[in-house]
């Protein structure tokens, strides 16, 4: 599992495919679940999160809360697929 330190910006991405080639679903969902449980969900209206390219969707945050980072990327529409994915943020002496 990936570590990141607090106070970074972590990059959360999924490539979304329909049949082997790499392309947009009509609709894009994202949940992040922070190191302190707490769930929050954007869509591409949010400037969060973003269409990088073709098939490609990312969330950027700055990590703070220690503790395992769960995120869920949901296409829907023309491609109906999830992609997940998880990282730590490890305690840190020189965070409060």
């Amino acid at each position: 599992m990936n570590k990141h330190i607090s106070g970074t910006k972590v990059r959360m991405e999924a490539t979304f495919t329909l049949n082997d080639v790499v392309t947009d679903p009509t609709t894009v969902a994202g949940i992040v679940i922070d190191g302190a449980g707490v769930s929050t969900t954007y869509s591409t209206a949010d400037p969060e999160m973003t269409n990088v390219s073709t098939g490609v969707y990312k969330i950027e945050l700055v990590v703070v809360a220690e503790g395992v980072w769960e995120f869920r990327f949901t296409g829907v529409g023309v491609v109906d697929e999830a992609v997940e994915g998880r990282f730590e943020v490890p305690i840190s002496s020189f965070v409060p």
